[in-house]
């Protein structure tokens, strides 16, 4: 069996991302202020500067060192070392007039995207990476088909949020879905 692939690396930076992002993030339209939760290999944040040309902040609790911190300079990416729920940086980034998408990729998806989803603006997005709608739909649909790591957040894991009327899935939802990004939009 031919396991799906990840991006190719941008600018000798990894994306653990889905191959096929390409062609679902231009999707989303004017997004001035991206955050971003869970830097890892550094890829994806250089990735959404090339898509948004806009302000990019990237948030980890792991410093790395060399090459990566060179070229977030080179794209002026705003690299934060610190703990999202301690940080008053965040909530600030949250609180921003401009539209925003906050990206929560980090070690606690679910958690990160309920700490902060009420301190996004209506309009805002909100995402999660290694998603599926549910379990059963991540097993038949995504793994070793379009993802080849394990579900990490559902929406299961939002459903109040979105009974609340706090959230609705964004009108790319699928596209989104497709790529294992479970992808929001704050009411």
């Amino acid at each position: 069996m031919k396991f799906p692939g990840f991006h190719e690396p941008i600018e000798g930076l990894e994306l653990t991302q889905s191959k096929d992002i390409d062609n679902v993030f231009p999707l989303l339209k004017d997004i001035d202020l991206i955050i971003e939760i869970g830097t890892w290999k550094g890829g994806f944040p250089v990735f959404l500067k090339k898509i948004f040309n806009c302000e990019v902040h990237t948030f980890d609790i792991v410093e790395w060192v060399g090459e990566r911190r060179q070229i977030f300079e080179k794209y002026g990416i705003n690299y934060h070392i610190q703990d999202v729920f301690e940080s008053n940086v965040i909530i600030y980034l949250c609180g921003d007039p401009r539209r925003k998408m906050l990206l929560c990729d980090g070690g606690k998806k679910a958690d990160e995207f309920h700490f902060f989803v009420n301190h996004l603006n209506k309009g805002d997005i909100i995402g999660m990476h290694d998603f599926g709608v549910n379990q059963k739909y991540f097993n038949k649909h995504i793994r070793n088909i379009k993802w080849t790591t394990s579900l990490e957040s559902s929406e299961d894991q939002v459903n109040g949020l979105i009974i609340d009327k706090v959230i609705k899935r964004h009108k790319h939802w699928q596209a989104f879905t497709d790529v294992v990004w479970g992808m929001y939009e704050k009411l």
